[in-house]
Parts: C-alpha cells; structure tokens; sequence
C-alpha cells in the first residue's frame, strides 16, 4: 500500500525534501510549481497515489528498479549498471558550440528525431526575459533540440510537462533529466498503483537520457546572488566547471567565486547519493579534463541502440575514456554518496 498527497507534503514539502522534478505536477492538477517550488493547493481526499508513489524523495527500492529497468539487479555499487563507458562528442561544431561541453545530449536527441526513434525530446528551455528562468518544452525538429541546449543549472520541475504526453496524444518520447527525475520517472513506470494517467505515461516514455549532477540551483536564492554580484537576473548561459563558475551575459564572461555559488544551492541535493543518474538509459556528464568532450555512461539495450545509431549516422565521435578519468569520476561518484549518507545520518 503507498500513501499519498499528505504524506507528500509531511515526508517531503514540508521538510524541504523537495527537488523539484516536477513529476507530482503533471500527474495531479491539485499540485502547481511556482518559481520552481512546488506546492500542494487542494486537497483531493486520496489515501494513495501516483504523486507520491512517483516521489524521488519518498522510499526507494533501488534493487527493485534496477532489475526491473535492466533486468538485472548487480549493478556496480558505485556507478550503478552500465555496458560502457566512454567519451563522445558531437561531430558538428555547431552543435558543440550550442550544447554543454561536447554537446552530446543535443546530438542524441536530434538524431533520435531525425531517424523517427521518438517523437518528441522533453528538454528543458531557457525562457526569454529579464528573470533567467526555465521550463520543460518538448522538442519535436532537431533546431527545437538545439534551442534547449545547454545546461541550466536551476532545479526546473521539467517533468510538470510530462502530462503533454496524454493531451497531444504523443506515443514515443524521450526525456532528459537529472538524477532525481530520471529516478522519478522509473518509479513511475513501475509503480504498483495505476491511475489513467499513469499507464499512457509509461507507455510513451522510450528512452530516458540523465545528465549528471552534484547539486542544483534553487531558483530564488540563484536570482538574489545574481543581483548582488552581477547586478542584472538576464543570462546568457552559466556554466559550472570544476571549482569554478562562468556567468555569461551579452556575450561577455564573469567568473563568480565557485563556493558563494554553490551556497544557492538545493539544500535537498546533500542527501542525493546518485551524481550519475544510474537509472538512465544514457548518462552524460563532464569529463572534468577535455572541455569538448562528455564522459558518456551507456546503460541498457535502448540506450546502446542510440549510441550506435548516432555514430553510424556520423552525428556523434564517441572513443574510450581513459583508465584514469574512470577512476577520477568513481572517486568523485563515491564522494558524494559519503556526502548523503552522512547528511542522512544527521537528518536521522
């Protein structure tokens, strides 16, 4: 038996538990997210549901998920299942240019479109303004993909969008995500409980792309720091390397100190042990070392499939990632499990 949307609000909004995926969004219209911040307005007298069932932050059997995501359930303790890891990079510069670092994600998606694998990519769109702000759009052309490139660095509940899939009547689609949204979106796939909604979801989600993550930007906190230190909330793009931050703005960049940055951040994401969304079917990161390049983790069948598809086709180099940087990353992945588990033990 699960519980549902008051023991969401008690376990998770009211705690500050929330990472604001956005999932809860779109399957009740009683919940909205305002300025990324999720809220619960009316209370629909249901014991149980998908909202929470779905919940990243609300009980977990991650052994579960994996065998029922790979089928299997031995996955690597650190890094969860894969089949490959590697490096990859888009073969056009344009796309390099547009995307994060070696624009993979971008390419993967614009090819899964432009081969008919998908119909539609949910992905997350700066939106024009002078507050920087995000929202999840589905992309359906590749120069729609292209529009949305780049990383956004905000906890945007792009997931809110999700209920697109019942009302255009969408049937393959892929998402792209944090950690916490890819988790959400496998709980949802298979949750026990199974509401209308629910199985068209499950149903049109093909392929699930997981970018990796440390931590996220709260919105509100994000926007404060910008008028203090760069006077103005309008971006261009940010981008976080390691150890350090770049604003860009009109063109120009201002590096801000890393660590005054990453005090905007989610205080939710402490407690998150997964950095490389391990219940993806494609993981994309930094390689931390080439910055044209991404660390690529390939997952499953479908993710492969993609993979291969996309070399094939010439839209993306892919090569192996050195012994080295593997280990870089096990040791930086490890990090931050150590980080949750002992902000868990002190929650506890």
């Amino acid at each position: 038996m699960t519980n549902g949307p008051n023991e969401l609000v008690g376990e998770v909004l009211e705690q500050e538990r929330c990472s604001g995926c956005g999932m809860c969004v779109a399957l009740c219209p009683n919940i909205i997210s305002v300025r990324e911040r999720v809220a619960v307005i009316r209370d629909c007298g249901l014991s149980e549901g998908l909202c929470y069932a779905a919940c990243p932050a609300t009980e977990t059997d991650i052994s579960k998920l994996e065998n029922a995501v790979f089928g299997r359930d031995d996955a690597d303790p650190v890094l969860g299942h894969y089949v490959r890891i590697a490096m990859s990079q888009a073969e056009e510069r344009s796309v390099q240019r547009a995307g994060q670092y070696g624009g993979t994600v971008t390419a993967l998606a614009a090819l899964a479109l432009e081969q008919g694998l998908v119909d539609a990519v949910l992905l997350t769109q700066q939106l024009d303004g002078a507050s920087y702000a995000a929202r999840g759009v589905f992309a359906r052309t590749p120069d729609e993909v292209l529009a949305c490139a780049g990383s956004k660095y905000t906890a945007c509940p792009s997931l809110s969008s999700l209920d697109e899939i019942e009302r255009n009547g969408l049937e393959r689609v892929a998402v792209v995500g944090r950690p916490c949204q890819v988790r959400a979106i496998r709980k949802l796939q298979h949750a026990d409980i199974e509401p209308e909604i629910a199985a068209k979801l499950r149903e049109s989600i093909k392929l699930v792309i997981g970018v990796f993550c440390i931590w996220a930007l709260d919105y509100r906190a994000f926007i404060n720091y910008l008028r203090e230190t760069v006077g103005s909330t309008k971006l261009d793009r940010i981008d976080i390397p390691k150890d350090k931050a770049v604003i860009v703005q009109d063109g120009k960049e201002t590096e801000v100190p890393y660590d005054s940055l990453k005090e905007c951040r989610l205080a939710v994401c402490d407690q998150c042990e997964d950095m490389t969304a391990e219940l993806a079917d494609l993981s994309v990161g930094s390689t931390e070392w080439k910055d044209d390049w991404n660390t690529l983790i390939v997952r499953s069948e479908a993710g492969q499939a993609l993979v291969e598809s996309a070399t094939a086709a010439g839209g993306l180099k892919i090569q192996d990632l050195p012994d080295e940087r593997i280990e870089m990353l096990v040791e930086a992945v490890k990090g931050k499990k150590a980080r949750a588990q002992s902000q868990a033990n002190v929650v506890t």
